[in-house]
């Protein structure tokens, strides 16, 4: 299912000039090598991997990744791994590309979250293309992806395999719904923040249907909020087999921090397809805010 038309800005396919963090243009991106050595067991805290990916041409590239496992794992268990996907880092030509994970650190939000779930964290790289780092590339991205799975389930502790689950903002949060359409089988929920897909002309069910909740803002100027809207109502028609009137169902209003919410929902159909419409916010969607909203969906669903 390789090839979808993945929209960004106004609803078109090309990723718009972003940036979560100020990185140094000097900053080495290629893959470097494994601060995790080889062997069965992964080590606690944040830990940089290199893997060789094989591409579906039968090419071999090189791709890195880190994780972030907590102290508090507990390897008896079946541990659940959660993928964050960065936004799209853009770059001049002719400098070094900018490295997308090098500031990881154990203080993010969402490895905070894993402290008290007994959670992995994984934050991959994307690939460099001319001008920006993103995860554009859906053919050179989803093996990339399976090599990653096949590294963790071959480790110890165990992956709970019900509950895999990815979000991502930006260009990440568009290959976080490329994941749920083309893998869908892999991941019980993905969370979305800042992105959309439309969805193929000739929609193929998925054998399994990943639950979605997607946060974008009401005034976002990157991606267009009234095309999200658009693209998440066919998501749930054509994918979660709801029959959908004219307009969007009638808004659940949420407080979550500093943020006012518009909570739309389809639920209690084959798979449950949600958009939260942060009002009066722009691309910017502050994740410490929306966290606690994105965690609870994921861990209520697990796949059945």
């Amino acid at each position: 299912m390789a090839g979808l038309f993945i929209s960004c800005g106004k609803d078109t396919s090309v990723y718009e000039a972003q940036k979560k963090e100020d990185v140094a243009s000097a900053t080495h991106f290629e893959p470097d090598g494994d601060d995790n050595p080889e062997g069965g067991a992964l080590k606690r805290g944040v830990h940089k991997v290199s893997l060789n990916v094989t591409l579906l041409d039968g090419s071999i590239v090189k791709r890195e990744f880190k994780y972030y496992m907590p102290n508090s794992v507990d390897e008896s268990k079946p541990v659940p791994l959660t993928f964050n996907f960065h936004g799209s880092y853009t770059y001049d030509e002719g400098i070094t590309p900018p490295d997308p994970i090098l500031s990881i650190s154990p203080n993010h939000i969402l490895n905070r979250i894993a402290d008290s779930t007994n959670m992995i964290v994984i934050w991959p790289a994307g690939i460099a293309e001319t001008g920006a780092v993103n995860w554009q590339n859906t053919d050179k991205n989803l093996p990339f992806v399976e090599a990653m799975l096949t590294f963790f389930e071959q480790k110890v502790p165990s992956v709970d395999q019900k509950r895999i689950y990815a979000c991502g903002h930006s260009s990440g949060a568009i290959f976080s719904f490329v994941l749920a359409y083309n893998m869908s089988e892999r991941f019980a929920a993905v969370c979305p923040v800042s992105g959309q897909m439309r969805l193929p002309t000739a929609v193929v069910q998925p054998g399994y249907k990943t639950a979605i909740r997607a946060f974008n803002g009401e005034k976002d100027e990157t991606v267009n909020y009234t095309a999200a809207q658009t693209n998440i109502k066919a998501w749930a028609e054509r994918i979660g087999g709801y029959k959908i009137n004219k307009g969007m169902p009638a808004p659940v209003v949420l407080k979550q921090g500093r943020y006012n919410i518009d909570a739309y929902k389809w639920n209690g159909g084959d798979v449950d397809i949600e958009l939260f419409g942060v009002l009066g916010e722009g691309h910017g969607v502050d994740w410490y805010e929306i966290m606690p909203l994105m965690w609870e969906f994921m861990r209520s669903h697990p796949k059945k």
